[in-house]
């Protein structure tokens, strides 16, 4: 395509041609549906828009069409300006077909003024292409914009496809397998580790055609129900292969949207196996990486148990006076709540994630991740207020493979990654090279924040927005801290306005106050 495809759109295939005497009807409407008897609409397996495409797509842009069906040994061309035929002829050419379209909308400049951005328009094109591409993994696919090469397969299988097309996502993903008396389903599934924070990483195909159907997203979304953190979202690829005569297509003028004839059996059939699944025999990695470095691991097993609820009442959250993120940020000095942090006596660690700590009558527990949420939320806060974010240079440059989705977003931001501290160059089509991340993470946090970033529908102007995922970037799971690690964190919170609360509102200690333990234990 050129220029969105506004310019010009170029389409080429090796498939088996059109055969000449089809070329005056190729562009009339109506007559190019692959419906041939009345029963076929109930088994549509077919693309195409009605058998109009051609038709509409000729009378608003200037089309040159050429084949040879396999066949015949001459091919043909036919030039349509607006809707009118100015040539057709015979000529010489490969088996296939080549499709051009330029200047569209060039006769209705009304419709033109309605269209959307041109990036959006690409976006929603590459889109397309990766469906396409996956709803057809034998199919190879090559698609360039503007001179460049955006997206390819191979035509080598499902799996091959996804590492081509989806980049690193790739490996986070696992296959699940199941299979009913009129379906068949291959999905890929992101692991627990893994979330987004939209839904445009969910495609559902059906029968090779990508489709909208909200039951399935609500199915998705009652599988992760529970174990994803509040508006993050899985990755999901759906391959459905289902009875055609059970899937009404026709209820959209695009054939985007689907309909089962059977839905609500369905439904809960795959509701019904589908989380169990997740954490079943069935499940296998799709993308095996050779780490990095070479990492050891124990694995421990342990036996689940039944702890009953506590009620709430067994906790008493510490209660501050709410103070706005602009109060915050004016005060250059901020107050320090030594009554608090005075005598706070510490004890140990469980869970590897909660602090334990014991003052007067009561023990208060600490989650030591939104307390180091809260230090870097505002670190963070003041350097991006002050255009003063500090940027550190890898000893190790690193190399990320990226969608073609993250590539047209990092070229878009590539001003504001730098801003952010980031310094990265395009290594390939499908490649960049990180030299530089701000200096609050490691190399996998920046990695995390910079694909994070990519990933964001906006150019995260809101700068709470912003800062709060930088953080959530930072922070690291399951950490075993030493007594100097725990002195440093209650030395840092300390110099905090408000240490008692995580930028989202959440406590960082809960009190329990002895009279409570003594409770619990009846005496």
């Amino acid at each position: 395509i050129h220029e969105a495809g506004l310019k010009k759109i170029l389409l080429h295939d090796n498939g088996h041609g059109i055969v000449y005497e089809d070329v005056d009807l190729l562009f009339e409407r109506h007559c190019t549906s692959k419906i041939e008897l009345a029963t076929d609409l109930k088994r549509i397996q077919s693309y195409g828009f009605r058998g109009e495409a051609l038709a509409s797509i000729a009378a608003v842009s200037k089309v040159s069409l050429s084949s040879r069906h396999q066949s015949q040994l001459q091919g043909f061309e036919t030039i349509i300006y607006g809707g009118r035929t100015l040539s057709m002829k015979r000529l010489s050419r490969l088996v296939g077909t080549s499709f051009i379209i330029e200047d569209l909308f060039y006769n209705t400049p009304v419709r033109e003024s309605f269209l959307k951005k041109p990036t959006v328009l690409e976006r929603n094109i590459i889109d397309f292409m990766t469906a396409m591409a996956l709803g057809n993994p034998m199919v190879s696919f090559r698609f360039h914009s503007d001179e460049k090469l955006i997206l390819q397969s191979f035509g080598r299988g499902r799996d091959e496809v996804l590492k081509e097309l989806v980049g690193e996502d790739a490996k986070h993903l696992i296959s699940i397998d199941m299979k009913g008396q009129d379906y068949e389903l291959r999905a890929y599934l992101s692991n627990l580790g893994f979330s987004k924070t939209h839904r445009r990483s969910q495609f559902f195909i059906v029968n090779h055609r990508l489709v909208e159907n909200p039951e399935l997203q609500v199915l998705v979304q009652k599988t992760y129900e529970g174990l994803l953190p509040s508006r993050r979202f899985p990755v999901v690829f759906f391959f459905l292969e289902i009875d055609p005569s059970k899937v009404d297509v026709n209820i959209h003028p695009r054939k985007m949207q689907v309909r089962f004839s059977e839905e609500l059996s369905l439904l809960k059939d795959l509701e019904s196996n589908l989380r169990p699944a997740l954490y079943g025999r069935q499940i296998h990695p799709v993308i095996e990486e050779k780490p990095r470095l070479p990492k050891l691991s124990k694995e421990i097993k342990v036996k689940a148990v039944e702890v009953k609820d506590i009620p709430l009442s067994f906790f008493n959250q510490i209660q501050v006076p709410l103070t706005t993120l602009a109060e915050e940020v004016a005060e250059p000095e901020s107050k320090l709540y030594d009554e608090f942090f005075e005598d706070l006596h510490y004890l140990g660690q469980v869970f590897a994630s909660f602090l334990i700590f014991e003052k007067g009558q009561s023990l208060y527990f600490c989650d030591q991740h939104a307390a180091h949420e809260k230090i870097l939320y505002e670190e963070f806060m003041k350097e991006y207020k002050n255009k003063n974010l500090a940027q550190q240079i890898m000893l190790i440059p690193q190399s990320i493979k990226l969608s073609p989705g993250q590539i047209i977003a990092a070229e878009e931001k590539e001003d504001f990654l730098q801003t952010l501290g980031f310094g990265f160059e395009f290594f390939s089509r499908d490649h960049v090279v990180l030299r530089a991340i701000p200096h609050l993470f490691d190399s996998r946090q920046g990695e995390i924040f910079f694909l994070d970033i990519l990933e964001g529908s906006k150019q995260h102007r809101d700068d709470d927005a912003l800062i709060s995922r930088a953080c959530k970037a930072a922070i690291k799971a399951n950490d075993r801290l030493d007594r100097l690690e725990v002195d440093n964190l209650i030395d840092s919170l300390k110099t905090l306005k408000n240490p008692h609360t995580c930028p989202h509102g959440r406590p960082i200690f809960i009190e329990m106050p002895r009279r409570e333990l003594e409770r619990r234990f009846e005496r």
